[in-house]
């Protein structure tokens, strides 16, 4: 699925915070960010429902 958000750009700090973080945990950085976020409350949504939320659209 295409994003219309580009990559997240992290500090240099942040993003060897997060590879060590990952390797001690033994998952991908990917994964830590995807947890991290759907702890703070970030849903994930289908393309179908991306579009309804940017038109407005129910």
């Amino acid at each position: 699925m295409q994003s219309a958000s580009p990559p997240i750009d992290l500090p240099d700090d942040l993003r060897r915070g997060l590879d060590i973080a990952a390797g001690e945990a033994g998952k991908t950085p990917s994964d830590i960010v995807v947890e991290a976020l759907e702890s703070f409350g970030v849903k994930r949504l289908s393309e179908d429902q991306f579009q309804k939320r940017m038109t407005g659209s129910q």
